[in-house]
């Protein structure tokens, strides 16, 4: 849970490097959030012999940013240097490769050390006080192997031939075992929330759930032992990893994110555009949170093509026209605003949209050409867009697959409607309140009885759209047939 700010802050972190065969991007951004809690580490080249091997991971902080930046700076450390790492041939040179259980093993026993580090650091700094923590997506990549690690509801997401291969669990309070481990713990689990507050059921800090007496780290409420997985590489077929935190997964699902990206690569081969492009689909999609993603392309990834070069081009062209034939058709309520462009263009059939981002990740062409054509644009209604664009269906299935995202923002759209609502009710009644002098000066000698007076006065309450506020402010007795405001 966190406050929310006016407008989303579209300002993003970006890195990209490559090494070891591999090539990376990276993108962060705010959004709608108040704070960036999120943080991430990219490393190609690991030490104690470790060259060939490189480490990428994705830290969703929550209640503050002092967790999630820890981990970023110092899990690969703990990670690779302890003894369960090394037992099984690590820091030998990097011909000798530690066996795979030896490196399941030493991730486990770094995200365990880690913690435990964090909470004597926050019991000597702050006497116990930060309550802050992390869910942790990463990949850590050998010659021969994929290691997947999470601990938390972030996500990775591998894709082999052209579709997803593999994806890791997210952990959450409701899932059958998460759930015992915090009955056994002498916790509940409440709308879907350990003890009815926090989202996750693993994560590293949130020592505030780690304090159960009886019970290991492992038992805890929320528990910071991460799963690991083995995969072996497919020189041939594999493709592309993506680690993401839950405020890319939250309006996009796995399928959908890969096709995006392989459309993306087919017409960029800058994997920070590409992933620019994933953050900005997101937050036009509804996400209110918090977004990173790092994109790790394999040697097998889709390559650029002249003929999606050329399609793309072309949907663009095409947009832009269909945006000034709709803005030439203007009625007489003058300039349509951009949510009644956006919704026009959504009811259409338009071909070659980008899979898995659809006219979301077409936002930004929209709004440029949008904005060319109509400097006097009412800024207002940009935020309006993303739930608009959904219709019912879409809604649900979200607000199903997910729960909070769209669920937010739909609250947070209500809340906004509300209080334009209220405003406008203010001024109705400040109108009201000196329609009694106004009518006693033009009215005759024999005054009104109170009971008629208050007829009067209370009717045209029954709606507060722009045509009946002109009117009351002009003193009319007319009211347009809408329905009131309770319908």
């Amino acid at each position: 849970m966190g406050a929310f700010l006016d407008k989303p802050k579209m300002e993003k972190h970006n890195a990209k490097g490559d090494g070891n065969g591999l090539r990376y991007g990276l993108s962060s951004m705010q959004g709608w959030r108040v704070e960036m809690e999120d943080a991430h580490t990219a490393v190609i080249g690991l030490p104690n012999g470790l060259d060939p091997w490189s480490f990428f991971a994705v830290y969703d902080g929550h209640a503050g940013s002092q967790v999630a930046r820890y981990c970023c700076e110092h899990l690969l450390e703990h990670i690779t240097s302890n003894p369960d790492f090394q037992g099984g041939g690590g820091g030998g040179g990097p011909a000798v490769e530690p066996n795979v259980d030896s490196v399941k093993s030493g991730i486990r026993t770094g995200f365990l050390q880690i913690d435990d580090h964090m909470r004597q650091i926050s019991e000597k700094k702050h006497g116990g006080a930060d309550r802050s923590g992390s869910t942790a997506v990463g990949v850590m990549l050998s010659p021969r192997h994929i290691y997947f690690i999470n601990c938390g509801d972030s996500r990775g997401v591998l894709s082999r031939g052209g579709a997803v291969h593999f994806f890791t669990q997210d952990h959450k309070p409701s899932n059958p075992l998460e759930k015992e481990r915090i009955q056994n713990a002498g916790g509940s689990v409440m709308i879907q929330r350990v003890n009815g507050s926090l989202a996750v059921s693993r994560a590293l800090g949130d020592f505030d759930y780690k304090c159960v007496h009886g019970k290991g780290p492992t038992e805890q409420l929320v528990s910071p032992e991460p799963e690991v997985y083995a995969i072996e590489r497919s020189e041939a077929e594999d493709e592309f990893i993506v680690l993401a935190c839950d405020g890319i997964w939250d309006v996009m699902a796995n399928e959908e994110l890969c096709d995006f990206v392989r459309s993306r690569l087919e017409v960029t081969d800058d994997l920070e555009r590409v992933c620019n492009e994933i953050v900005d689909t997101c937050l036009y999609k509804g996400s209110r949170d918090n977004m990173s993603v790092v994109l790790v392309c394999f040697v097998s990834a889709p390559k650029v093509s002249p003929e999606a070069v050329k399609r793309e081009a072309e949907l663009d062209k095409y947009l832009e026209s269909r945006v000034e034939e709709i803005l030439k058709r203007q009625g007489d309520d003058g300039v349509p605003d951009l949510v009644h462009v956006m919704r026009t263009l959504a009811s259409e059939s338009i071909p070659n949209l980008p899979p898995g981002g659809e006219l979301a990740s077409k936002r930004s062409v929209i709004e440029a050409v949008y904005n060319k054509l109509n400097p006097y644009r009412n800024e207002d209604t940009m935020s309006l867009i993303p739930v608009l664009l959904l219709d019912n269906r879409e809604r649900g299935s979200r607000i199903s697959q997910k729960g909070h995202g769209i669920r937010g923002l739909l609250c947070y759209h209500k809340s906004q409607i509300t209080s334009k609502r209220d405003s406008a009710m203010a001024g109705h009644r400040s109108v009201m309140k000196t329609r009694p002098h106004t009518l006693a000066e033009e009215s005759s000698s024999v005054q009104p009885q109170p009971a008629e007076r208050t007829t009067k006065r209370m009717a045209p309450l029954k709606c507060v759209c722009a045509l009946c506020l002109k009117e009351t402010a002009g003193l009319t007795e007319g009211t347009c047939s809408k329905s009131p405001l309770t319908g």
